[in-house]
């Protein structure tokens, strides 16, 4: 039995060294294809290589709590992977065929500007299975790390707007826009790079200084996308005659879904994008200017909700209206701490300890 004045090191020395971390159900199908993915110049951590030893808690050795190799991928159909050609990192996702089929027809209209939908670097069949892996550029959370001031915000969800545009203008319904299927570019953004496991780290531990660059500050322009098209789907006779039926688990707010009464999925998503919006507002006192935005995408009635036409003319208005000193003037989410404060200011980033 441990005392009282047990200390946290004996209590590790009690418990022994922990056992070896095995890679979980999710991972498997990676570290089975480490080898295929390599010949096709795509190379994964170390974690997934067919021939790996974890690094810690071998006989003899100390508990090495900052282990690499321990840190496990939870998002099994997506990991993170170096381009041997470029040496740049890359995200592999397994898709089936639907998704493969709506990512490969968006991806032939890159002549639009206003496509915001993930680009497909390559794509790989994974032999002996029913899956592809699609490789898209390393991205992260496009409200990770903080805005920086307003005009940030409204040059992200001008993206989001004209892309959800260019979407609903070829009769493609994304179905599931939320935070986190909005993602930036982080090359440019992050210079020393994000760990896949803790996009808020440099290295997946919660031990060293993680910093960013503003957004505002890089040109050309951060580029913002949508990801995870799973639940897309498209129309061919049009948005106007699209109807489906069904719930959203994610999505319990959204007045007009249901599992018997037919509704337009295209205002489904007008309304998720407002949402996105104003829980961003929610967080930032500061942008409180643009609430009338973002309450118009979400309105009970479909067809009362604003068009994205009206969104993007209003937001644009109400960015308009104000002095360049207020667009450029520092924003700070609500309830931040002072020492936060100082060293984004001063060092460009925090220690998230």
């Amino acid at each position: 039995m441990l005392s009282e004045n047990t200390t946290l090191s004996g209590l590790f020395e009690a418990l022994g060294p922990p056992p070896p971390r095995l890679i979980t159900l999710k991972e498997q199908l990676w570290a089975d294809s480490y080898e295929f993915l390599l010949s096709r110049g795509y190379r994964l951590r170390p974690r997934y290589h067919p021939r790996w030893v974890p690094s810690w808690g071998a006989k003899g050795n100390p508990i090495r709590l900052e282990s690499e190799d321990f840190l496990t991928s939870y998002a099994g159909d997506a990991l993170d992977a170096v381009c041997l050609k470029t040496k740049q990192k890359v995200v592999l996702k397994r898709v089936g065929g639907k998704e493969l089929a709506l990512l490969r027809r968006l991806d032939g209209l890159r002549e639009d500007t206003r496509n915001r939908t993930i680009p497909l670097l390559d794509v790989v069949p994974l032999p002996g299975t029913e899956w592809t892996v699609v490789v898209m550029p390393y991205c992260r959370r496009f409200n990770s790390p903080p805005f920086h001031c307003r005009g940030e915000f409204v040059d992200a969800m001008r993206q989001y707007i004209e892309g959800l545009q260019f979407m609903h203008e070829h009769n493609v319904v994304h179905f599931d826009i939320a935070p986190q299927n909005m993602v930036m570019e982080e090359s440019r953004l992050i210079p020393n790079g994000s760990h896949w496991c803790d996009p808020t780290t440099h290295s997946g531990f919660h031990s060293h200084f993680f910093a960013w660059k503003n957004r505002c500050a890089l040109h050309p322009a951060v580029q913002y996308y949508y990801i995870d098209f799973g639940l897309s789907r498209h129309f061919p006779a049009g948005r106007k005659s699209a109807r489906m039926k069904g719930t959203l688990r994610t999505f319990p707010m959204i007045p007009e879904l249901s599992l018997t009464v037919p509704y337009n999925p295209f205002y489904v998503d007008v309304f998720q994008l407002g949402l996105a919006m104003g829980r961003l507002i929610d967080v930032y006192p500061a942008l409180e200017d643009f609430r009338t935005v973002a309450a118009g995408l979400t309105v009970d009635d479909p067809h009362a909700r604003a068009s994205l036409d009206e969104a993007l003319k209003q937001m644009n208005c109400v960015y308009g209206q104000m002095p360049p000193s207020v667009r450029r003037k520092r924003i700070w989410e609500k309830g931040i701490t002072r020492w936060k404060k100082v060293t984004r200011v001063v060092l460009g980033g925090q220690w998230d300890l």
